[in-house]
Order: structure tokens, then C-alpha cells, then sequence
């Protein structure tokens, strides 16, 4: 017995019967204008400055005051990594500016003499656009950003005074 209707004899058509109904199952086609630009929102003020070729963003505690000293927190990131990387693997920005403290985060570059001068300054960039407490002054970083800050410290190549360290 021969079946009639079935594939690949008969091939039902009935969905691309209307232009609308073609459109819906045709094969699909993405341009820019079907992309979303996606915006990542944080807590607190964020300004994103270049120092001596050194980029860094700045996170500001949400009550910030400009007459009120804040202390302040610079973290160095690891090596090869970016001041946006860098605050994702601590993830500590909401906790950090919830207690009032300013925390800056500070895109790598190769250990150098040269490097620890420029990274040296940055705490005293802070200062000129923020109101910082330079009697709480920070340093923290992890693996390449450890060793900065311990090189900064040491080589006391900032101008306000280091208050502590948080390396690893």
C-alpha cells in the first residue's frame, strides 16, 4: 500500500501559506539593532580618572560627604588584571563604601621602579577630587597588586602616610 501524504511525497506548506506566517518561521537574522547594550549599575559615585598613564575607578561611600574626611582604600590588582576585574574578585565595594570608606581600584601594570613611582601617586590623586582622611590611608592588593603595595609602602612613594596593608 502507498502512502500518499507522507514526507517526503508530500510537503505541507499551509505555514507559509500568509507573508506574516513566512516572517515568523524564515530563518533568523540578527543585526546591531536587535543587541542590547547592557549598563552595569553600582553603588555609590564612580569616576574612572588616568594618572601618569594609570587608569583607576573610584567608589564612594552612597553618603558621601564633601566637608567630611573619608578613609580611603587603594587595591592594586593582580596581574594581568583590570581595576574592573580586580573589584569583581574581591567583591567587597558595597561592604567597604557601607562603612564610609572611599576604595579606589587600580588597573595593572609590569612591577617596575617606574610602575611603584606612578602607583605611588595615585592615593594623592584621590585626595585632590575626593575629601580623604590622609590619616587613614590603605593599601591592598593581591598577588602583582600585593607586591605594589608593599613596594609602595616601603619605597614610600606617596605623600600622605600608609596606615596599614591588606596583602596576599
Amino acid at each position: 500500500m502507498k502512502n500518499i501524504g507522507s514526507y517526503p511525497n508530500v510537503r505541507l506548506r499551509r505555514n507559509r501559506k500568509t507573508d506574516w506566517s513566512r516572517r515568523l518561521i524564515r530563518e533568523n537574522e540578527l543585526s546591531a539593532n536587535d543587541l542590547i547594550l547592557p549598563i552595569f549599575l553600582t553603588e555609590g559615585k564612580n569616576k574612572v580618572v588616568s594618572n601618569e598613564g594609570i587608569h583607576y575607578s573610584v567608589r564612594v561611600p552612597v553618603n558621601y560627604d564633601n566637608t567630611k574626611a573619608h578613609p580611603l582604600l587603594i587595591v592594586y590588582s593582580p596581574a594581568g588584571k583590570h581595576r574592573f576585574a580586580s573589584e569583581n574578585f574581591i567583591g567587597l565595594t558595597r561592604e567597604i563604601t557601607s562603612l564610609g570608606i572611599i576604595v579606589a581600584y587600580v588597573n595593572h601594570l609590569p612591577l617596575s621602579m617606574q610602575a611603584f613611582e606612578k602607583f605611588g601617586k595615585i592615593p594623592d590623586s584621590v585626595s585632590v577630587n575626593w575629601c580623604v582622611d590622609v590619616s587613614k590611608v590603605f593599601l591592598a592588593g593581591h598577588s602583582d597588586g600585593g607586591t605594589t603595595a608593599l613596594a609602595v609602602n616601603f619605597l614610600n612613594t606617596t605623600k600622605m602616610p600608609i596606615n596599614g596593608l591588606i596583602v596576599s
